[in-house]
């Protein structure tokens, strides 16, 4: 048996390495994008929640609900970015075993 050229197995690898990378930063940045996204969110929640007085008699009924449902809707915001980024940690993790494996 004649051996073989490692040339080509070491370039496919680092090519392998190079798309991984270029993968793993892609998910980096978009993990970035939606922990400020989602650190945004709850500052307006938390400052929706600071609008309402203490003794909620002094709102109309309608500000109430107007304001509740804002804060229902900011808490479906935030529940989604969180799922998102559980998304992206699940697929990077997915991305760093393959690695390994493939470096292995």
């Amino acid at each position: 048996m004649e051996n073989q050229d490692p040339e080509p197995i070491v370039k496919a690898e680092e090519c392998i390495e190079n798309r991984a990378d270029i993968t793993v930063n892609s998910l980096q940045d978009k993990s970035r994008h939606i922990k400020k996204e989602l650190k945004e969110e709850r500052d307006a929640l938390s400052a929706l929640m600071k609008q309402l007085p203490e003794n909620s008699l002094e709102l109309d009924s309608k500000g109430v609900q107007s304001t509740l449902k804002q804060i229902e809707l900011l808490k479906e915001k935030i529940a989604q970015k969180h799922d998102e980024l559980m998304e992206i940690l699940k697929n990077e993790e997915k991305i760093s075993k393959t690695i390994q494996q493939s470096t292995s």
